[in-house]
């Protein structure tokens, strides 16, 4: 899994790389509640990223079956997009830095925390949009 979490972390961080001034505008102008439509396409970037995540760990099934694996990995979605700002913009991070910061957080989240997170579920969940 490793290999693939690596691989699949590097294509992101080259795409920000590429197109990283586009990159850092929508995330500045959704981050001010800017753009209500920019704020709906990156919203939906972020569910395909999620997506995208559970096929590469391979816990596709599982997010089917629950929902707080989504969840969880859009609070580390949440987390991938300051660190990008902290390489990107600020320089406080190398793209290495970054990289094996996304990595051992996600590899982290998906064999320690996740496994928790599901083992603790409430009998019922909440509604949604409350």
């Amino acid at each position: 899994m490793r290999e693939r979490v690596s691989a699949s972390i590097d294509g992101w961080l080259e795409l920000l790389d590429r197109h990283s001034e586009a990159w850092l505008a929508a995330l500045e102008m959704t981050g001010s509640g800017g753009d209500p439509q920019l704020a709906r396409v990156l919203d939906d970037a972020r569910e395909r990223a999620s997506d995208r995540i559970n096929e590469v760990v391979g816990v596709t099934t599982l997010a089917a079956e629950h929902p707080e694996v989504n969840a969880v990995l859009r609070g580390y979605s949440g987390m991938a997009e300051p660190i990008s700002r902290e390489w990107l913009r600020r320089g406080r991070l190398t793209r290495r830095q970054a990289q094996l910061l996304l990595e051992e957080a996600l590899l982290h989240i998906i064999s320690t925390v996740l496994p928790q997170v599901i083992a603790n579920q409430d009998a019922k969940a909440p509604n949604p949009g409350r």
